[in-house]
């Protein structure tokens, strides 16, 4: 996994605790990196180191780890786009954002990050409020996602409610109503 994302986190851990939250938790943590508190956005680090952190960091939250991976998502989604505002700009509805979702994560990331392990995301509308984002990653990290749809919502300002989410084999997918059409 990417080191945006435990810098992201880390960033998360402190605001809903305190400032020193994260490298307390990463103390208590039995991880792969040998140097973990200096986890660096271009670097890659263990998925095992992840997974770890966040558990321990629900049990310090008094919640699960779905839960806080969902409010990760949500918390997240500015902070990606304020360091990636091309990403983002060219649109003014979450719906035209995830149409490009899928070629984003396959061809602009790994612009960024040649050896990132991207998820592979398709989306289609239903009707003008009504779409399917489908996801499909190894680290099944489908809580995050539906955070990071939130955390869509919030930014460009368009209320959505995720009306249902199924797996199929490997693949989650999310249906997601939108308070108004694009």
């Amino acid at each position: 996994m990417k080191g945006i994302i435990f810098n992201l986190l880390e960033d998360y851990i402190n605001n809903q605790l305190y400032e020193d939250a994260w490298e307390e938790i990463v103390d208590k943590c039995h991880l792969d990196t040998e140097a973990p508190l200096d986890i660096v956005g271009p670097g890659t680090y263990s998925d095992h180191d992840f997974e770890e952190i966040a558990a321990k960091s629900a049990i310090r939250l008094k919640t699960s780890k779905e839960k806080l991976l969902c409010q990760f998502g949500r918390f997240s989604l500015p902070a990606i786009a304020q360091r990636y505002p091309a990403f983002f700009a060219p649109f003014k509805h979450p719906q035209d954002f995830l149409k490009s979702t899928g070629m984003i994560h396959q061809t602009e990331i790994k612009k960024l990050y040649k050896d990132a392990e991207t998820p592979q995301f398709s989306y289609y509308n239903i009707d003008d409020n009504h779409a399917v984002l489908r996801y499909s990653s190894n680290r099944n990290l489908k809580y995050m996602v539906e955070g990071l749809l939130q955390g869509l919502g919030d930014y460009y300002k368009v209320p959505l409610e995720i009306m249902s989410k199924k797996k199929e084999q490997k693949v989650w997918e999310f249906t997601i109503k939108f308070a108004s059409a694009p």
